[in-house]
């Protein structure tokens, strides 16, 4: 699925390459390219 196209089915705003290719959700530790992530904790942020 691309980002772009998760985003539509969300209804949210996308800042940044919507082509990008998601395969899969895992946590912030185990992430790498392709993955979709999030954080909660502000250690992550920036």
């Amino acid at each position: 699925m691309k980002l772009q196209e998760l985003a539509e089915r969300l209804e949210c705003r996308l800042e940044g390459d919507g082509e990008v290719d998601i395969h899969r959700v895992t946590g912030i530790e185990e992430a790498g390219a392709g993955d979709l992530t999030f954080f909660t904790n502000p250690k992550y942020d920036g």
